[in-house]
């Protein structure tokens, strides 16, 4: 079967006749932030962080907050998901990042339970 990455950064593949050819073009678009669809998939918790903590150094953050929200993202990986320590983290991130927390809600919704997305107004 053919095959193309779907994601680079989390190494991912998918069957190329799966998609039309208008659909792989859409795909391959968002590929850029946070494929939804990969939510189904047997991606790790881990490797879900480190793709939000990949594109700390796009969000024009200064030096120490950018710090910051690493160390905290390694503390969350290192937490249960269910943990309500994590949403100080989580709401930090979006605060000082908004536009990285808008590409990875998909992402928060898959390694946080119901409550903490509840209080994250997930």
């Amino acid at each position: 079967m053919n095959r193309r990455p779907l994601s680079v950064d989390l190494g991912l593949l998918e069957p190329l006749d799966s998609l039309s050819e208008p659909m792989a073009n859409t795909a391959r678009k968002i590929t850029a932030g946070w494929d939804i669809s990969l939510d189904k998939t047997n991606v790790s918790r881990e490797k879900r962080l480190g793709w939000i903590k990949g594109r700390l150094h796009q969000q024009g953050l200064d030096e120490a907050t950018e710090l910051e929200l690493r160390e905290a993202l390694d503390r969350i990986n290192d937490m249960d998901p269910g943990d309500t320590r994590t949403i100080a983290a989580w709401q930090k991130l979006k605060d000082v990042a908004p536009k990285l927390w808008e590409i990875a809600k998909p992402i928060v919704t898959t390694v946080a339970t119901a409550e903490v997305k509840r209080r994250l107004g997930l």
